[in-house]
């Protein structure tokens, strides 16, 4: 997720300095094996991966904010699709704490845009510190778990 976050955080940067569905009789999903978890997760982050790859870069200062509404709506739709697979037990507080990170990273890439918007480049780095940290923190989950397509295990700068 850092490289993720690295991708959406750099190209900003470069221009400005559960389960069931809640229906009657629904049933609620069987929790996977934790290979299968893993598996499907990792999955999900290259596919998400594959989408920061595509998206377009932002030309202009203007385009931040753009540029960081679409990588943030990216980022809830695959935190929700994560949500969606049923952990098995003996890894489902780790995967909490890992969607609790990235939730509370992402929830900051409005102040971010705002930030961009604004020209303020001590917000900008004291807003992508504290979403570099909770990816971070969100990447060390996810590595002790196995999501090693999601977790950057080197070092971020």
């Amino acid at each position: 997720m850092t490289k993720i976050f690295g991708l959406v955080m750099l190209s900003a940067v470069l221009f400005v300095g559960c389960s069931g569905d809640g229906g009657n009789g629904a049933e609620e999903k069987q929790a996977l094996t934790k290979a299968e978890y893993i598996e499907q997760a990792n999955d999900a982050c290259a596919d998400l991966e594959d989408q920061f790859k595509n998206l377009e870069q932002p030309q202009s200062a203007d385009d931040v904010e753009g540029f960081v509404n679409e990588s943030q709506e990216r980022l809830e739709a695959f935190i929700a699709d994560l949500r969606e697979l049923k952990a098995p037990e003996d890894i489902a507080d780790e995967v909490e704490t890992m969607l609790g990170k990235l939730d509370e990273g992402t929830s900051k890439f409005a102040q971010y845009a705002e930030a961009a918007q604004e020209q303020d480049a001590e917000a900008i780095d004291a807003t992508t510190r504290q979403i570099r940290e909770d990816f971070e923190a969100a990447d060390k989950v996810a590595s002790s778990i196995g999501l090693d397509r999601c977790a950057n295990p080197g070092p971020t700068t």
